[in-house]
């Protein structure tokens, strides 16, 4: 918790098997339905937009809105590639 107060770890990296999937016009694979098997905090997240963007002090309520929005930001991001 301190690096991520310091602003020395602030990386998402999101481990998951994709259950179902799809392609798109563009050909690009969009993901409908997933297994999610890890998230953990790195140094360098290959989704340069999956950042932890604050820490919280009660782990409940705001801290699980904030990491859903996260995933959310996340799982739009890879949409579009």
């Amino acid at each position: 918790m301190a690096l991520i107060a310091a602003g020395a770890i602030d990386g998402l990296s999101i481990g998951y098997r994709t259950l179902r999937a799809t392609k798109s016009d563009k050909g690009r694979r969009l993901l409908q339905e997933l297994e999610l098997w890890e998230v953990s905090l790195v140094t360098f997240p290959m989704l340069p937009s999956a950042r932890v963007a604050a820490k919280g002090e009660r782990p409940e309520d705001e801290t699980l809105r904030d990491l859903a929005a996260v995933f959310d930001a996340a799982r739009r991001e890879m949409a579009r590639t």
